[in-house]
């Protein structure tokens, strides 16, 4: 039996309150989703190229978890996602505003994106 993953749900809590935070502040009704350029060609594929150099480490090749949390059918929007990246998660998940940026870190998006 596996344990409860305390990476996994500290993320979790973290997407939470950001998502509860946005969405209390917010003036306008709420934006439909982003999708991310190129969904469905290159543009994923790239990202899960990325993906498995900079993130399978932690979240696992197929994504969904090891040491990091399962990635798949987050329902996140891409700027939570694009944030959590690039800041990271103090004592949790490392910065990676340095090697991802502009287009690798939308493609990394589009590719979480599209994990079902």
């Amino acid at each position: 039996m596996r344990s409860i993953n305390v990476h996994a749900v500290t993320f979790v809590a973290a997407c939470l309150v950001l998502t509860a935070a946005l969405t209390t502040n917010a003036q306008t009704p709420e934006a439909p989703k982003q999708k991310p350029p190129d969904s469905t060609g290159v543009f994923v594929s790239r990202g899960h190229t990325l993906f498995l150099s900079s993130c399978a480490p932690c979240h696992g090749a197929d994504a969904k978890g090891d040491d990091g949390p399962n990635l798949h059918n987050l329902g996140l929007p891409d700027d939570v996602i694009s944030s959590t990246v690039s800041n990271g998660i103090k004592d949790e998940m490392p910065s990676f505003s340095k090697k991802l940026k502009g287009d690798d870190l939308k493609a990394v998006v589009a590719y979480v994106h599209s994990l079902q």
